[in-house]
């Protein structure tokens, strides 16, 4: 079918979309089509992922604010992209196994700004990528039954972002879009790291409402860049406490470390993100570097009696970051791996975790991607399904099949949260 010649002209192929009558559910006719061609987007996802990103910012040069210029260059959030459309795709037949990463996607937005006028960008330079990309296998069947989609998923999506900013609004605390903040505290951390705590510029002093493991974000008054970083204050406190580190060319790291200060200005968006703990009675947790944030603000929630065990790898001690404070939490099983005096046994020491507390468990990892990709695969061959993984790198690592891991973070913006600065 995707191969097909078309006897359409080239203006009927490349005419407008609109976003409408998206609460009509999808055709069968609709979803074979779309069943069939996803593994040939699937197939040339990063020149795909690359043209979409080309007309979008040649088209729409609004949007590119929303976007890490670092991930953009390497190719990560294009590739991040089309992974996204294939998720969606494939999960056609069956749109209820799409609505966790709706949620994922939905936080990101929110904690971006993203607005339901911003779509029709999205929508209209997909599927003019599609036609430039693909010319006249692009039948009229083929694109109507894309058009149908994408609109029925951004449909979906407006409705999930509008819920989302809705709790964020509505939380003790909460606000909607960016609101501003005072750096009311600047502390060297460790080697480093830093430790920055921020208060409402309007006095607000009753305390904030959020779930331990969310991630706020943040800007300067004159810089674009957001990132994100993990909250390690605890709910309730008047305060928001992040920890970042940072990256040599880093542009967002660079700029909280030099120019901003105590009595500086920043803009915020409400706390969101999911990576959070699970309801379970026993949770196990897995971190490298400045991944450790998220894991110190999930622990010191759960408590001792249901954080089993934490193993940790870092470059040295110096650079450990919440190292005492997690001491102090008086958990039972804590690892500390230091590269720089020790071997790194990744597997045998994953698996000695495994079968010390076996599928029961809650397993999260935050680390870099290519660590978190390999500690995800060993909990996976060991059986163990209930995983939660958070990295800090966009885009897809390679692996075989994009469904084997977990879901991207978002689609129009697919960047996973920089929690202490990685750029």
């Amino acid at each position: 079918m995707w191969r097909r010649r078309l006897a359409t002209s080239a203006g009927a192929l490349k005419r407008e979309v609109s976003i409408k009558d998206a609460s009509q559910p999808l055709s069968r006719a609709v979803r074979m089509v779309i069943k069939a061609t996803t593994p040939v987007v699937s197939r040339h996802e990063i020149k795909f992922g690359e043209l979409f990103y080309k007309n979008l910012f040649k088209n729409n040069p609004e949007t590119r604010k929303f976007f890490n210029e670092a991930h953009l260059g390497k190719g990560l959030q294009q590739r991040a992209f089309t992974d996204a459309i294939v998720r969606f795709a494939s999960f056609i037949e069956t749109p209820e196994k799409f609505a966790p990463t709706l949620e994922r996607i939905s936080h990101r937005h929110c904690a971006l700004g993203v607005t339901p006028d911003l779509y029709p960008a999205f929508h209209s330079n997909l599927m003019k990528s599609m036609y430039e990309m693909f010319g006249e296998a692009v039948s009229p069947e083929i694109g109507d039954a894309w058009n149908k989609s994408l609109t029925f998923l951004i449909e979906r999506c407006i409705r999930s972002d509008e819920m989302q900013y809705g709790k964020m609004e509505s939380r003790k605390g909460g606000w909607r879009g960016e609101a501003p903040f005072i750096v009311s505290e600047k502390e060297k951390f460790g080697k480093e790291a830093i430790r920055f705590r921020f208060v409402r510029a309007d006095g607000y002093k009753d305390g904030f409402e959020f779930t331990p493991g969310q991630y706020l974000t943040i800007r300067g008054e004159n810089a674009v860049p957001r990132r994100h970083y993990t909250i390690t204050s605890a709910p309730g406190e008047p305060h928001f406490d992040i920890v970042t580190r940072e990256i040599k060319g880093g542009e967002m790291s660079g700029f909280l470390k030099k120019h901003l200060k105590v009595g500086s200005t920043v803009l915020a968006a409400a706390p969101c993100g999911h990576f959070v703990a699970k309801d379970n009675f026993s949770h196990v947790f897995i971190s490298a570097g400045i991944g450790i944030t998220p894991i110190y603000a999930l622990m010191r929630s759960l408590g001792k009696d249901q954080t089993s065990a934490l193993y940790h790898v870092d470059t040295c001690i110096n650079k450990h970051v919440l190292r005492n404070e997690i001491l102090d939490l008086g958990i039972h099983d804590v690892n500390f791996i230091y590269s720089d005096t020790e071997e790194l046994n990744l597997r045998e020491d994953i698996e000695t975790l495994f079968h010390r507390y076996s599928i029961a468990a809650s397993y999260y990892i935050s680390a870099p991607a290519d660590f978190a990709l390999e500690v995800y695969e060993i909990l996976k061959r060991a059986g163990v399904n209930d995983i939660s993984v958070q990295s800090f790198q966009t885009g897809k690592v390679d692996h075989p099949d994009p469904l084997k891991m977990p879901p991207p973070e978002t689609l129009i913006h697919v960047v996973q949260p920089s929690y202490a600065g990685t750029d």
